[in-house]
């Protein structure tokens, strides 16, 4: 998949899930998805042929960094969430280093922009019937230099441990236990700025009001499966699943400033367990794949303090999310018909049954000024008295899509329909923070306010998609090619979306049941309107000289409204030129370039007077290039360098990553800086 829907789910908020914000799809070089092969599906709960319905999750939400890849000697140095380059370089020479068999692996990497460092150990035993695997690594980053000379606010301590230990009694069963612990300490974010709006009668505060300063995820994944070789029945794969998600934010460890009567706290637990059982049934000349998966979802989450707030850390001044239950049941199918001369028909349906409830809903915190609000005050305030905290419903998904392979002639296609519904996740029905402030102009005023919906409806996907892909006959891969002469590939990919009740942040503008116009940032459903294209031109040159060019274009339209949808990114363009030669005595080497292309942004939803607000405002056009080298030496050791941003250009993303739910503000992106990574496998 590409464009709307990412290729891997994430570990986002405690789950593993999918980002669906148009513009965060990014191809992966070749090791990181040995990476993540290995890595044995923790990147996904839901990882096999019943993954052909998405499971389509919320429209450009803060999260913590991924957990997957454990470690990444691409983009050196550690997380850089204010660059969204949406295409990476290939890892190069080195790749035949990092992604070895070989038992131990081991590497560091620093990037001089943020003073970051990456230190990973990989090391993995394989016994006729068992095999084991654990990854260690650390990480760090502090404040870096933009290209006009500023100090910007980051930075970040990272431990993380994969293990993981299976079974193999028989060549047909496979155990697998998988365990992983991350742990992401002193993360700076971005400082709130009040800014004014409509001759200062409206005061935002945009950027995020408290720093993550622990947060810990633990995945536990218990896995078998088992094949069949006779019968109807082909396989089985059942999984137990586990992931607990705690952090604790403040506004006062990491910004002394802070006098000691505003000190706040909010500590967030979030639970993910469940099962899922899947299997492959051959009936004739057609393939069937059942799925159930029951999920339990658990989410509670209390602010502490504030100004003014009586008993400070000690008195919980909300319920940001008041004890929240959900319950997921997803059953799943999909068959596939082999039809002639390389044509493939592939239908899928799934139901799915979501029980929420908010338990501490109608528990009451303290803020001055505003009474002993509850979060259910909250609620029937902008959604009003009958709202119903409780809700309990279920929908059906379709999708039909046709493929086109042949084994000859290099020309390959697919399109699909699909009819997807998304269920309002636990932020979007039931966050509730009320402000320390009741009055219009106070920057801490009803325009800090966060107040889910209980009773949003489920958000419809109508998606149209279709890709084709047409290569030489002498094409291998990118840098690799048979026989003489130009070996190339070209792919393009477009997608039309018309989504009805899209689930969309907004502001209180008398939009709701009650008419609250107090700029509160809230949800609601609206129609909108989503479409993206992609072109991918790949051509290997000579032997060692090779050429790419990555177009995509995204549009999104809140149709109800009719305004720009917030989160969209701009055109980008990235062209690579890359050489591979040889160093004679078992030794290879690699130079290249990208140069990646952004077009301005002015199609935003960026004033809170009139929209959301949750764009950070337009963006010029820039240009970057980035230059980069590596060397192997008998696939043991190898080295990668390189610098980006060499002409220095000040230029800020349109879409960064914000860890934590706040509104966004323009962040530029570092300036010229050079890193190296080095790996050995032994």
């Amino acid at each position: 998949m590409w464009g709307q829907y990412a290729v891997c789910r994430q570990v986002q908020s405690g789950g593993l899930t999918e980002r669906t914000s148009p513009n965060r799809t990014v191809p992966r070089s070749g090791f990181q998805k040995t990476v993540l092969a290995v890595a044995l599906a923790t990147c996904t709960v839901d990882a096999l042929a019943s993954d052909f319905i998405p499971e389509l999750k919320s429209h450009d939400k803060p999260h913590p960094f991924y957990v997957v890849p454990l470690y990444d000697l691409v983009n050196a140095g550690g997380e850089m969430p204010y660059v969204q380059n949406k295409v990476d370089p290939v890892l190069g020479v080195i790749e035949s280093v990092a992604g070895s068999m070989r038992p131990v692996r081991v590497g560091s990497s620093y990037n001089s922009a943020t003073d970051g460092h990456e230190t990973f150990v990989d090391a993995r035993l394989k016994l006729p019937l068992f095999f084991m695997r654990a990854i260690a690594s650390t990480e760090s980053a502090d404040d870096y230099e933009t290209a006009s000379g500023d100090d910007q606010r980051f930075g970040y301590d990272r431990d993380t441990l994969q293990f993981v230990a299976g079974v193999t009694p028989i060549p047909e069963r496979n155990v697998k236990l998988i365990y992983i612990n991350d742990s992401i300490e002193d993360h700076k974010a971005p400082l709130p700025q009040p800014t004014p709006f409509d001759m200062g009668s409206l005061v935002v505060m945009r950027g995020v009001g408290q720093d993550p300063i622990d947060t810990d995820r633990e995945i536990m994944k218990l896995m078998w499966d088992e094949q069949f070789n006779h019968g109807i029945v082909k396989n089985l794969h059942a999984e137990l699943f586990s992931m607990e998600f705690d952090r604790i934010a403040n506004n006062f460890e990491l910004r002394p400033s802070t006098p000691p009567p505003q000190h706040n706290q909010a500590v967030v637990d979030r639970t993910n367990e469940g099962v899922k059982v899947d299997t492959d049934l051959h009936l004739g000349g057609s393939h069937l794949n059942l799925a159930m998966t029951y999920k339990q979802i658990r989410h509670d989450a209390q602010r502490f303090g504030g100004p003014m707030v009586p008993g400070g850390l000690d008195t919980v001044s909300a319920y940001q999310y008041p004890g929240i239950e959900l319950d997921e049941l997803l059953l799943s199918g999909t068959s596939e018909w082999d039809l002639a001369d390389a044509q493939k028909l592939t239908f899928g349906l799934s139901w799915k049954q979501v029980d929420a409830d908010a338990t501490k809903a109608g528990l009451n915190a303290t803020v001055p000024g505003a009474g002993i609000p509850s979060s259910l005050d909250l609620y029937k305030t902008y959604y009003g008295d009958d709202v119903e905290v409780a809700q309990k419903d279920s929908h059906w998904n379709g999708k039909l899509q046709w493929d086109y392979q042949p084994e000859e002639g290099g020309l390959s296609g697919y399109a699909s329909l699909g009819h997807f519904y998304r269920s309002p996740d636990t932020q979007e029905r039931y966050f509730a923070a009320q402000s320390f402030n009741t009055m219009l102009n106070s920057p801490m005023g009803t325009s800090a306010r966060g107040v889910g919906n209980p009773e949003l409806d489920w958000e419809l996907h109508r998606r149209l998609e279709a890709g084709l892909t047409k290569q030489s006959d002498n094409w291998i891969a990118y840098g690799r090619k048979a026989g003489r002469g130009t070996a190339w590939q070209f792919q393009t990919k477009a997608y039309y979306d018309d989504v009805h009740d899209f689930i969309s942040r907004d502001r209180a503008h008398g939009q709701t049941e009650t008419g609250v116009n107090d700029s509160a940032r809230i949800w609601r459903n609206v129609d909108a309107e989503l479409y993206g294209l992609e072109l991918d031109l790949q051509a290997n040159l000579s032997k060692g000289l090779a050429g790419r060019l990555n177009l995509q274009a995204i549009r999104g339209k809140n149709t109800s409204d009719d305004r720009d949808l917030y989160g969209i990114a701009p055109v980008e363009a990235n062209m690579f030129l890359d050489y591979f030669g040889y160093m004679g005595s078992g030794g290879t080497w690699n130079v290249g370039g990208r140069l990646r292309h952004v077009a301005e942004q002015t199609r935003v939803d960026d004033d809170p007077t009139t929209g959301s607000g949750y764009d950070a405002g337009e963006t010029d056009s820039f240009t970057v290039l980035d230059l980069y080298a590596g060397m192997q030496f008998r696939d043991r050791v190898g080295i990668r360098f390189g610098v980006n941003n060499v002409t220095d250009e000040a230029y800020s993303e349109s879409d960064a990553d914000f860890q934590l739910e706040g509104t966004p503000y323009l962040i530029e992106a570092p300036g010229r800086h050079y890193y190296v990574s080095l790996v050995a496998s032994f």
